[in-house]
């Protein structure tokens, strides 16, 4: 059967839900940690000003806010590095190059 040939069968309701009623999950608290002392020091106002030049005259910010980029590459930092610590305490003898993906992938532990 081709598409749009259904035209008999009933038509299905638009699929739509509101973020209020979506399952919340209690957040992790290395990410808690890392948001307290951020917030505090009021980090988005921070990075919006710094980058705020480099926003192109006619087109406004990028569709990922600058705030939002920053604190996923220190979540990305922090998270390596709790695995690297977490890699060391269990196998003291683990010479993995923290910086290198390549190694980290083949590691043998």
């Amino acid at each position: 059967m081709g598409m749009g040939t259904r035209k008999d069968q009933e038509k299905q309701e638009d699929i739509w839900i509101a973020t209020s009623e979506l399952a919340r999950t209690p957040g992790h608290r290395l990410y808690e940690r890392l948001n307290e002392p951020l917030d505090g020091k009021k980090f988005d106002a921070f990075v919006e000003g710094l980058c705020r030049n480099f926003y192109a005259p006619r087109m406004g910010r990028p569709g990922l806010a600058p705030e939002i980029y920053f604190r996923s590459l220190l979540i990305i930092s922090c998270s390596a590095l709790a695995m690297r610590i977490q890699c060391l305490v269990l196998h003291p003898s683990c010479r993995v190059s923290f910086c290198n993906p390549v190694t980290v992938a083949n590691a043998s532990f």
